[in-house]
């Protein structure tokens, strides 16, 4: 969950803060679909290519990270799991490296076995179920334990490549190719061709709803499925609306949404995640009660966070700025502000509640009337103290 640089963020941190602890991972994994692929993957897409991308990068981070002296891939087979209803299966957690049939090994399966396997030669092409591509140059991933592949293009040597475990290669694509991959006598192909229109059978069913939330129009000062859960419920309406959502969520997943919610690492996790990428994990929340919250969550001002929005989103439109402190001149904000905030704010803080009428009396001749207009807040408290005031009182000790 989060991104992926999060795990090992969340390991180093731990392993900074327990030097002397054993730590290992106890399961980690992607869920993918075998027919659903894409050119962009990313996390919540149940692609072949966004569980390869995946255990790669977290191949990469064990690798470089001797104090881990254990990790669990999660998990080998695709397994029955009733309360999941994502990804284009009912019933099923797609983590598996190899389907649930055990018929068909996923390409991840492929990098593990260039990964751990010394003894087999072997060479594997990613991508023969990946058949249909938009793209005018697509990239060709190839695992092996070999050092050295060849890629052939409608039997045309392209480029040789030296390396480990993973090879990639970009290639132009016009029509049908065959593509094959070479490393002595191994080999593997595939075919692929250059489509006008992204295959519909390659995208999770509704997959689309999520990037309807990007490309739309959204006002940057209210809240939306974009904003980090930790956020929203940091606000007291958005935090009603989400959490009602989410309570059916966690309803629907039972034991496993209990766990979830007792694990404050978990919890931290989440709360650093927008609600978008939560959303894209899975859940039984149909798309329309999705749109309608954005669209309840865009009603919501984001209070005290107009300014910082204004800033981020500034676009230059002219060569000079000019700037009015209007505090006091164009308009009568620092009675306001002395009698509504700073008087009372001093009242409330001394205890001087019952002498509050000649406080306010003294306070605003300092702050507004005198030649001291203006002056530092902490300069105008020491003054009040100055003046002999009916009410002053012991203090005993210090701070």
């Amino acid at each position: 969950m989060g991104d992926l640089s999060d795990n090992e963020a969340f390991l180093d941190k731990f392993h900074e803060e327990h030097p002397a602890h054993c730590l290992g991972l106890s399961e980690y994994g992607a869920d993918a679909n075998p027919r659903y692929h894409s050119s962009s993957p990313r996390k919540g897409d149940y692609t072949e290519e966004y569980q390869c991308l995946y255990h790669h990068h977290l191949l990469e981070v064990f690798e470089t990270r001797p104090y881990l002296w254990a990790t669990h891939v999660w998990n080998m087979f695709d397994f029955g799991a009733d309360a999941r209803k994502e990804g284009g299966n009912h019933g099923i957690n797609q983590k598996g490296l190899v389907t649930i049939d055990r018929k068909l090994k996923k390409d991840a399966f492929f990098l593990y076995k260039a990964y751990w396997n010394k003894k087999e030669p072997f060479v594997h092409l990613c991508g023969r179920r990946y058949v249909d591509r938009c793209e005018a140059e697509t990239l060709i991933r190839v695992y092996s334990n070999c050092s050295e592949i060849s890629l052939f293009v409608d039997g045309a040597l392209f480029e040789t490549k030296t390396g480990s475990r993973v090879f990639e290669f970009t290639l132009p694509i016009r029509a049908e190719h065959s593509i094959r991959a070479e490393s002595g006598v191994l080999s593997d192909e595939i075919r692929i061709r250059r489509v006008s229109e992204p295959n519909p059978d390659y995208v999770v069913e509704g997959g689309d709803v999520i990037n309807w939330f990007e490309a739309e129009d959204l006002d940057p000062a209210c809240f939306s499925v974009n904003d980090a859960m930790n956020d929203l419920m940091a606000d007291s309406e958005a935090a009603r609306i989400v959490g009602a959502l989410m309570e059916k969520a966690r309803a629907a997943r039972g034991e496993m949404a209990e766990r979830t919610m007792q694990n404050p690492q978990l919890q931290k996790a989440l709360g650093k995640m927008s609600l978008q990428s939560i959303l894209t994990m899975g859940s039984d929340i149909s798309h329309a009660e999705i749109r309608e919250l954005n669209k309840r969550l865009q009603t919501i001002k984001k209070v005290g966070r107009d300014m910082d929005y204004s800033i981020q989103n500034f676009t230059r439109k002219h060569d000079k700025v000019i700037c009015i402190d209007s505090d006091g001149t164009m308009i009568d904000a620092m009675n306001v502000k002395h009698d509504k905030c700073h008087g009372e704010s001093f009242i409330d803080v001394f205890g001087l509640r019952e002498h509050a009428e000649e406080i306010h009396r003294i306070w605003d001749s300092i702050n507004l009337y005198e030649k001291s207009r203006g002056v530092n807040r902490f300069i105008a408290i020491v003054e009040m103290f100055r003046r002999n005031l009916p009410h002053r009182r012991q203090i005993s000790g210090s701070g």
